[in-house]
Order: structure tokens, then sequence, then C-alpha cells
């Protein structure tokens, strides 16, 4: 989950929402026309962060009893390991380039972290299947790593939107420097559309909507009664517009 304190109480974004909405990003980038698995890399986008484990056990709160950001889970847990495994393999049932993506990804999270051995050794394997699954479908780790980038890139400036970190006053933001070395920025213009700098989408205007859930109860006995609540929460729906700037 994504937690935002408000004035009353609680925003909060499930990884799922946060995932469609990189859809949505990842779906105008021009980029994506170019990846030979056009529609399992987009549907690998949405579902980057799916397979979250269920509500119990109170993992899904703080000590406090607050809904507990994702940002806040130890990167050392057992569970780290339990969730990279289960992401890959119902990836890999999909069909096998979305789980080489999630593979990719699970690498892009953990690699170079303080992470149990369980997972390290799950990392080191995952690099050798992934070279074995690209000649299964006969193609280069150059284009997984093409794929990979709009996936980085999209979940990047999901995440930007997702967690209000636009800059005030039109000042801009990195997204994401990719491979080549262009450094993407974002901004806000004063009619609140979006700018991104260089503008890598296949149009000149389109409109991303995000759902959240708004609490007004600040704390949580249990796992089950935060899901109850979020299940009866009103909801919220966020539009941005982005719009390609006039630069003659």
């Amino acid at each position: 989950m994504i937690v935002k304190n408000v004035k009353t109480g609680w925003e909060i974004i499930m990884q799922r929402s946060h995932g469609l909405l990189a859809g949505q990003i990842a779906h105008a980038l021009s980029d994506l026309n170019g990846i030979k698995y056009r529609l399992e890399t987009l549907l690998a986008i949405i579902e980057h962060d799916d397979y979250k484990e269920d509500f119990g056990g109170n993992r899904y709160l703080t000590d406090a009893g607050a809904p507990k950001d994702f940002t806040l889970f130890d990167m050392h847990d057992k569970s780290r390991y339990v969730e990279a495994v289960r992401r890959v393999e119902n990836q890999t049932l999909r069909h096998r380039w979305i789980g080489l993506l999630q593979s990719r990804h699970v690498h892009e999270l953990y690699d170079g972290e303080k992470v149990s051995k369980e997972l390290k050794a799950f990392l080191k394997s995952e690099k050798k299947r992934r070279k074995e699954v690209l000649k299964e479908l006969d193609t280069s780790l150059e284009e997984l790593e093409n794929a990979y980038q709009c996936l980085g890139w999209a979940d990047r400036c999901s995440l930007i939107l997702c967690r209000d970190q636009i800059p005030a006053m039109g000042r801009h933001l990195e997204i994401i420097t990719v491979r080549d070395g262009t450094r993407y920025e974002i901004a806000q213009r004063d009619d609140e559309t979006l700018d991104v700098s260089p503008w890598p989408f296949q149009t000149q205007r389109f409109e991303v909507c995000l759902e959240s859930h708004l609490l007004t109860q600040l704390s949580f006995k249990s796992d089950e009664a935060l899901y109850q609540s979020l299940r009866q929460s009103q909801t919220k729906t966020q539009t941005w517009t982005f719009k390609q700037a006039n630069r003659d």
C-alpha cells in the first residue's frame, strides 16, 4: 500500500492501482511500440506489483496500528523472498515474457540490498534462468532491457503521481535517466497539466486516472479490520492530463 496522511485521516492507494496507473502511462509511450511482445509487456507493467500477501497477521499495520506504507517493510524479512518467488512463478505461468520482466523487476528491487540468503540465491538463479528463457523465446537481452526500461519509466512516473511528489511553481523533477543517458523530467503548469521533457509519448495529450481509498479511522486492531474498512471506504478518483509543450 501507498499510505498518505491527510486532514481527514488516511488516503491509501493499493499497489494494484499504482500498477494500473503505470500501465496507463506506459500505453502512451512511443518506445512501447518497438517491443516484440508489446501486449505482454503492457500487462507485465500493469501487474508488476501484484501478488502481495493477503491481509492477515497484522503485516499491513505499524506497531501503533496505523496502515503501513510499502517503504516501511524490512528488506531482510523472509517474506520478501516468498513474495519474490510468488511474483515470478505466477507471472511465468501467464507468459514466459511476463515472467522475465517480473524476474528482472525483482532483480532491480533487491540486487545489492541487504536481503535474506534465500533471496540472494534466488536472484542468482533467476539471472541464469532469464538467459535460458530468452533463448527459448528467440529474443535478446537487449530486447528485454528495452521492455524493462518502459516498465521502470512508467513505474517511477506512477509513483511520483501517487505520492504527490510533483514540485510546486512549475519546478522540474527527474522521473528517470535511461540507459542512453537521457534524463526525463516532469513539471506541472499553472493550468495543472503535466509536461514531460523530452516528450516520450506518441500523442500530444492524454489523461490518466487513479482510484484511492479514504479512511477516517486512524488505527486498527488487525489487518482484517483494516481490510474491512478499505472495502467500505469512500473512493477518490484523481485525474492528470499530460500535454506536450510547444517548444518552437
